[in-house]
This record gives C-alpha cells, structure tokens and sequence, in this order.
C-alpha cells in the first residue's frame, strides 16, 4: 500500500472518505470490508470508487456523504494481483449508542487454540466482555486490547 487512511473519530452527518492507493504489476484490485465481511454493502449516501492514476496506482475510496453510527466499525482495504494481496485495516469512530454486529456460529476443534473479533460499533466505548455459558471473562483477562493489522480489537482465546 502506498497510502492509507487514519483512525477516525467522527460525528454523525458529517462527510467521511477512506483512502487506499497501491501499485503493482498486473494492475491490483482493491476491495473493502467492515468488520470482515464482504462485500462492502452500500446504501443511500455511501460510494465505493476507484481508478487508475497515470503512473498506474490504483486509487480506492470510500465515501460517505453523512456518516451514521451503524457506519462505524473495522474498515479494510484489500489490494490483491496474481502476484499475492496486501490489507490494511483502522477503525472508523461514530460518536453513538454502542452495537454489536452479529457474529455467525463458529466451530472450533477440541484443545486447538480458536480466535475470534468482536465487530461492533459506535463511540465512546471503555471496554468488552465476552460470556460462554455463564462465565464473564473481560478485555484485561485477555491480554488487554490486541493488535491485529494497526487496529485495536478484543479478542477471545481458548
């Protein structure tokens, strides 16, 4: 990636754009996600661009006219060619009520280590607890907050 975009922390309806540039030979794709999922759903005031500079960068971008709180969330830009992929990934803060976006079952095999995000969004926010059962096991049980690509997302390991 030759250029990325900054943590931010935002209030809502005002205008957000997320840039990624990257360059390679064949031409990269870029895609997005939020919070791992693909592809990047759009709605009214939401545009996904992209386009090639002279000097053959690719230039992707994510613009929202009126940024709302259900916008926040783990944005990444995925640059990928027959040549392999590289991602980049910060969160986007919208000031509002906390939500927790849903997460799929999951499967894991007995005695492996098993990993998984919690994506959620709006802004402030202090900490996360996950439950299994009937046990509580907080971020500080956790190691804290980790990084995973530039961003910081509670994890749950067993």
């Amino acid at each position: 990636m030759k250029l990325t975009f900054p943590e931010k922390t935002v209030r809502p309806g005002r205008y957000v754009s997320l840039t990624c540039i990257a360059s390679g030979h064949p031409e990269p794709l870029i895609r997005w996600t939020l919070d791992g999922i693909w592809p990047l759903s759009t709605r009214h005031g939401v545009l996904i661009s992209s386009y090639q500079t002279s000097n053959g960068d690719v230039v992707s971008s994510v613009n929202f006219t009126s940024v709302s709180v259900s916008d926040s969330g783990v944005y990444s830009c995925e640059a990928s060619n027959d040549a392999g992929s590289i991602s980049y990934s910060k969160r986007l803060n919208v000031f509002g009520p906390l939500f927790i976006r849903t997460i799929n079952n999951l499967t894991a095999l007995a005695g492996e280590s098993f990993t998984t995000m919690c994506p959620f969004g709006g802004y402030p926010f202090d900490s996360i607890l996950w439950k299994r059962g009937e046990r509580i096991y907080y971020s500080y049980q956790m190691r804290k907050l980790s990084q995973y690509r530039g961003t910081n997302y509670s994890k749950l390991k067993y």
